[in-house]
């Protein structure tokens, strides 16, 4: 133990799939790494502000009297990696010479490969036996999305510096390849640069160790090894390593993986503005953290992850009592309050005004802090008004409340369903016991509600049965039977005192990846009330269902995601209740609708296998359970059902939306398309239905683009510009300045480039354009939309080359799931007459620009139809329908999933579809021509 104290810079010997069995050498011996990187999968912790220069941490003669303490040891390699970037120590030469001189052993070097532009750490490294680099992008963004570079380091001068390294250097040279979520479908891009830069081999890598993103499987690894035909591979599956045996357990965990930030007692005070809300948290807590429990919303679609550069604030405060101005920059060398990541994802003009990412910033004293437009979560256009008073009729017109006012069956070539609620009150007056009568209180009950209703043998709970002596006598026998609408199996869910039969109110919901929606119906009448929606809390931890699924992993992931949408449900509820002054009692049954995720997150199920290679939830069809049991603030012996999923990526909201649009119960071939950061597509009629899902990404939600945001007040939601001119004009949603670019906006964006022949039709700018909207960015050429004198964020509000390439990416991999899924069937997609479009985006969409870009397929207009809030609709029907509910659990089982990863022919299309509209311009024939 005695030797543990005197190894400060040495630690392992650790078992290496890559090295054989290593002993690491740390020349940085941070207690935090110092690292020009701060990787997503980083499995030691924050990164501190990386030093100008190079410098020597440890000296060289601490290194080898180390070297020569250590007890005998079986290695393989010295391997100079530990608690940060090795070539950030000056030292590294001198350091590699003595080590080899002392221990005859081969010397490896893990580096990040970001330093190679110095001749100085060139030389250095061309010391080394094996140098492994590492290259886990393939482009300036997702170097930034994965690796999270300091400020001035690119991917192209990592990538340049990789080459040169190579044509000097003899020794043996590895790539280490990290694959995770974000970066594993672009692995055959990756492949074709390594293949340029002939490595001897290629370490293909996934986080298997603790860290904040989950591994790829076996699978998914052997298939990334197939793009690396023709070189030396090897990957972390492949070698089974021998057990560890370190000198000292606690310090080499420390460097692989176990560093966390030192922790005290004491706290700050964070005020957040224009909220002027105010809290203390104890020092370590980031702002990100500090806002989400002080119910502020900050936009973080990454989860925290700080790798989407949404979460900017502003530090107002830089030191106690010297308020920084509005505008006012940062004087020379004053620093700020807090300890911060490096992030390229910052201006230098924004770092000069005191901007930092919440998520990776934490307060060293009190402070107070400005959320700027773009990074609060204000209301979305929710799509509600279909359930608002005036639209009441478009709701409920398939649901059938006995007489019908208007005299109609429902739309025509629809079925109505009859008006049978999921629960039912019945008044009963019961006859007390007499010397006559011996019968128990409970067969009185079951008699009086079988003489109105004739259901036969009821159930109900031993809790229920306990409370019965009392409620009878208490109310003089004259008391309500709140009934579930199961006739084969009908159960007394509670008895109330007196006639409450008048006050049974149900709940629809839709539970949204970001929004939830929820619906206040009569159950009596079937009436539409009132709605309510708000953002899901659960943004806070990520904007998509794979960022949230696995932040899930995470200590304490799992309750805070499943509290977020309790918490967003059960306030949403109460608005609801006090508006209409309402008893908490008088609801009594809920039906959500939601995607797969949202819908196991809801009921606390574990999500892991849906992400997880075959893609297998935990269960499509949920069981019926109690609101209790959900922990939903109604009645708590009112009854809560979810509607069945199909697959992992084909939800209860498509369920729902097929039920709603009736083309399962069509002679002619419909289309439904719900488009997000996954596209549904469902196909089908009343005889076969078919579906799939796409990975789109959130492009259309304002994900991956610089300026994109969600459909929020300071949105541009409309574009138009002048061919002539390059002039633009837009509106906002809320016609305020705007702060940035919404779905819709991108794509009249998209269209309008197109047609000015501002960009080809393979999305590239032109830069020959004689006018001064044509900038350069860090991603490529930019066209600027806005003025920063104009914008509501004091910068120019730009769509570059980067956004570009994303958005077509993403109108792609639509596109080619609804022609996919065609063929499958031995359609061709615009032979298709009718196609739906779902959800709140799709609201939104202009049809002709959506197919001019080749988002959409090229059919008659007249065929699209917007059904709206679809998800929120078909839970309404269920919710007041048996038979609907009964059909939306056929759907379910009748529609046939396709999974796109696994069909051959999804990447041919996609390649044509990589085009505006694409290669094939007969598939868009009213197109042609157009600009």
């Amino acid at each position: 133990m005695a030797m543990n104290s005197i190894l400060k810079h040495i630690y392992g010997p650790v078992s290496s799939w890559r090295l054989g069995i290593s002993l690491g050498i740390d020349l940085l011996s941070q207690a935090e790494k110092i690292c020009t990187f701060d990787c997503s999968y980083c499995q030691i912790g924050r990164a501190q502000a990386v030093p100008a220069d190079r410098k020597v941490y440890v000296p060289t003669q601490e290194i080898v009297r180390e070297l020569k303490k250590l007890p005998k040891v079986e290695i393989d390699y010295l391997t100079f990696s530990g608690s940060g970037e090795p070539s950030m120590a000056k030292n590294l030469g001198e350091a590699i010479d003595a080590v080899r001189t002392l221990m005859a052993k081969p010397v490896a070097v893990l580096t990040n490969a970001t330093l190679l532009d110095m001749d100085d750490v060139v030389t250095e490294l061309a010391l080394a036996d094996v140098v492994a680099v590492k290259l886990d992008a393939w482009s300036q963004s997702s170097l930034s999305m994965i690796n999270n570079p300091a400020q001035g380091i690119t991917f192209d001068g990592i990538y340049q510096g990789i080459k040169r390294f190579r044509q000097k250097y003899h020794g043996q040279l590895a790539i280490q390849m990290m694959f995770v979520p974000e970066n594993k479908e672009f692995a055959e891009k990756m492949a074709k640069l390594v293949l340029e830069i002939k490595p001897d081999d290629v370490q293909i890598n996934t986080p298997l160790r603790t860290c904040g993103v989950s591994p790829l499987s076996q699978e998914e690894i052997f298939k990334i090894k197939g793009f690396f035909q023709g070189l030396k591979t090897v990957s972390a599956y492949d070698v089974k390593q021998c057990k560890d045996n370190p000198i000292s357990i606690e310090d080499t965990a420390r460097r692989r993986g176990s560093m966390k930030l030192k922790m005290t007692t004491t706290t700050n005070k964070i005020t957040f503005h224009p909220d002027n809300k105010g809290i203390n948290v104890p020092h370590g807590t980031d702002i990100l953290e500090a806002a989400i429990t002080a119910g502020v919303h900050i936009n973080s679609p990454c989860g925290g992850k700080g790798v989407c550069g949404k979460c900017r604030v502003r530090i107002r405060h830089v030191h106690e009592g010297a308020p920084l101005a509005e505008g006012a920059p940062l004087a020379k060398g004053s620093p700020l309050p807090v300890e911060t990541k490096t992030t390229g994802l910052l201006t230098q003009y924004e770092l000069s005004q005191g901007f930092v990412l919440a998520c990776g910033t934490i307060p060293l004293t009190n402070i107070e802090v400005d959320i700027p437009p773009s990074s609060r979560i204000t209301m979305e256009q929710i799509l509600t008004q279909e359930t608002r008073m005036e639209h009441l009729e478009r709701v409920v017109s398939r649901v059938e409340t006995g007489v019908n006012e208007k005299g109609e069956k429902g739309e025509k070539g629809k079925e109505v369903f009859s008006h049978t609620p999921m629960t039912k009150k019945f008044f009963l007056k019961i006859s007390p016991p007499t010397m006559d009568d011996h019968t128990s209180d409970l067969e009185r009950v079951y008699r009086e509600i079988n003489k109105i209703a004739g259901l036969g043998n009821i159930s109900t709970s031993l809790s229920n049965i306990r409370l019965i002596p009392r409620v009878l006598r208490d109310s003089n026998w004259q008391v309500t039977a709140l009934m579930n609408r199961d006739n084969e199996h009908p159960m007394l869910l509670s008895l109330e005192s007196g006639d409450t039969s008048c006050r049974n109110f149900g709940l629809a919901i839709d539970v949204g990846t970001t929004t939830v929606v929820v619906q206040l119906i009569d159950l009596n009448t079937g009436k539409v009330i009132d709605t309510e929606a708000s953002y899901n809390r659960q943004a806070h931890y990520g904007a998509d269902v794979i960022t949230r699924i696995i932040f899930s992993h995470k200590k304490q992931g799992m309750d805070k995601l499943h509290q977020g949408i309790i918490d967003t449900i059960n306030d949403l509820i109460m608005a609801l209740i006090e508006e209409h002054q309402l008893q908490q009692n008088e609801i009594t049954a809920i039906v959500c609708a939601g995607n797969t995720t949202m819908l196991h997150l809801l009921l606390k199920i574990d999500p892991t296998h849906i992400r997880i290679e075959p893609y297998i939830p935990t269960v499509n069809f949920m069981p019926l359970i109690t609101a209790s049991e959900m922990e939903i603030k109604i009645n708590p012996h009112g009854l809560a059902v979810c509607l069945p999923h199909v697959a992992s990526y084909v939800g209860a909201d498509i369920t729902s939306g097929v039920l709603a649009s009736g083309m399962h119960e069509s002679d002619e071939v419909s289309m439904l398309i719900d488009i997000g950061t996954n596209g549904e597509i469902v196909i089908g009629n009343k005889d076969w239905l078919v579906c799939c899902a796409s990975s789109a990404g959130p492009a259309f939600e304002g994900g991956g683009i610089k300026a994109g945001i969600r459909a929020m007040e300071g949105a541009i939601q409309r574009v138009e510009i002048d061919p002539l001119n390059y002039t633009v004009k837009y509106n906002t949603i809320g016609h305020v300045s705007p702060i940035g670019i919404c779905g819709s906006g991108l794509i009249d964006t998209l269209t309008e480039l197109l047609r000015a022949k501002i960009i080809d039709q393979s999305g590239n700018i032109n830069a020959n354009l004689p006018t001064k909207r044509i900038i350069e960015t860090e991603d490529g050429l930019g066209f600027v939309l806005v003025w920063k004198e104009d914008s509501g964020e004091q910068e120019d509000i730009v769509i570059t080359q980067s956004d570009i390439s994303n958005l077509i990416f993403s109108k792609g991999a639509i596109y080619t799931a609804c022609v996919v899924l065609a063929k499958k069937i031995g359609f061709e997609v615009n032979d298709i007459e009718r196609i739906y479009i779902a959800g709140g985006f799709g609201n939104y969409l202009n049809i002709d620009k959506s197919i001019m870009i080749g988002l959409l397929p090229d059919i008659e207009r007249h065929g699209y139809r917007f059904i709206g809030n679809s998800s929120l609709s078909g839970a309404n029907y269920c919710l007041l329908s048996d038979k609907a509910m009964k059909i939306a659990e056929e759907i379910a089982r009748r529609m046939t999933y396709i999974e796109l990863s696994a069909d051959n022919s999804y990447m041919n299309e996609y390649t044509g579809a990589l085009f505006l509209p694409h290669t094939d311009m007969s598939r868009f024939p009213s197109v042609t021509g157009q600009w």
